[in-house]
């Protein structure tokens, strides 16, 4: 069975992009306005672990906002959304040109790596490398392993404020396999379990997580949607013994929740010819931990070879333009290209992401097909 990634503007582009322009006004409308969804943050902020489990994997869906689960076709699905890795566009299945053109098609490869790298706040790296591999047509595995990390430091006291001499490190580690199938032309399904653990000095804890995901194509245009749990699981605690100053140790500590996260996607292209695609996006994530939010993400593609992204974060109720005044981060953006290189792909992405108060954070994130 042929899946043909060719999907062209049809008789319902213009009721597409009343629906794409109307959920954005919806979410522009002030606080103090009727809310679709209620602002419950402030009581659920700093409940949970693993933050780092929230970061963004590579730069093409960091650039676009992370709106980014109805859009993701490469890798990096393993992060994102899982049901997308078998959509895509290494898969040898996937028909990339006009059915009465596949004999011209492009090279069918058997799967894709990716590595990326976040110059993250505060001195912080992360880091995120992926690969995947179709099994057939219809059916795709992953693998892929996050870490977030610090350089050793230095411990200090109240009495030895400039150092006892001794160092401590910090650091964060994910390791996960997807797996991920096509259950027809239209709809696809994933799963992802993930293994975490959480050190900082002689404490540590340990979890295991999962992310499951669905991807439909509408068949209205090129309209797809998507829904993602991710992170979903039980608590989990420290792990370990720590002594105090004055001689007596702890071993006992509160459990916290993972960051589970339920997100809604919903994308298309209002525009595309032989050259040109831009692709729009609009994400509405519900987070355990704090406030919902919404994403906004474009991107405009030029000749299948170079790429400009933007994005919006946006508390509900807050206004579309100017400031976050609720949360750290507001806008992203981006650029990217794409090489064919006879016996590989390769792409080259980088994004960065405005925190008001804190800096801008860089990401690059380089794929190549096998």
């Amino acid at each position: 069975m042929k899946f043909n990634f060719q999907l062209r503007i049809t008789k319902y582009e213009l009721p597409l992009r009343l629906l794409f322009i109307g959920c954005c006004s919806l979410f522009t409308a002030h606080s103090s306005m009727a809310q679709l969804v209620p602002n419950l943050g402030g009581q659920r902020s700093g409940i949970s672990a693993f933050q780092f489990l929230k970061i963004g994997a590579d730069a093409r869906g960091s650039a676009m906002g992370e709106a980014y689960i109805a859009v993701v076709n490469d890798v990096s699905a393993l992060f994102w959304n899982p049901a997308a890795l078998i959509n895509s566009e290494s898969n040898p299945s996937i028909v990339r040109v006009p059915v009465a053109d596949q004999t011209n098609a492009e090279t069918a490869y058997e799967g894709q790596a990716m590595f990326s790298h976040t110059e993250w706040l505060v001195g912080l790296k992360h880091e995120f490398f992926g690969a995947s591999y179709f099994l057939s047509g219809n059916d795709a595995v992953g693998f892929a392993v996050t870490s977030l990390h610090t350089d050793d430091m230095l411990v200090t006291t109240e009495t030895q404020p400039t150092g006892t001499g001794d160092y401590f490190s910090y650091g964060d580690l994910a390791v996960a396999g997807t797996y991920s199938r096509r259950m027809t032309d239209q709809f696809s399904f994933g799963a992802t379990i993930r293994y975490v653990r959480e050190t900082i000095d002689v404490l540590h804890m340990d979890g295991v997580l999962i992310d499951l995901g669905t991807f439909y194509y509408m068949g209205l245009g090129s309209s797809r949607f998507a829904v993602v749990v991710s992170n979903f699981g039980s608590n989990v605690h420290p792990a370990g013994t720590v002594t105090r100053s004055d001689g007596t140790t702890v071993n006992s500590f509160q459990s916290f929740s993972p960051p589970t996260m339920f997100r809604l996607g919903y994308a298309f292209e209002p525009w595309q010819d032989e050259h040109n695609r831009i692709t729009t996006s609009i994400q509405l994530n519900h987070p355990n931990d704090n406030a919902e939010n919404v994403r906004l993400g474009a991107e405009y593609e030029f000749d299948k070879t170079f790429f400009l992204r933007v994005g919006v974060k946006r508390t509900i109720g807050e206004t579309l333009f100017g400031k976050s005044v609720s949360s750290a981060e507001d806008y992203t953006a981006g650029v990217g290209v794409f090489v064919p290189l006879g016996i590989t792909d390769a792409s080259l992405d980088y994004a960065f992401a405005n925190f008001n108060d804190l800096g801008i954070v860089h990401r690059i994130t380089v794929a190549v097909t096998y």
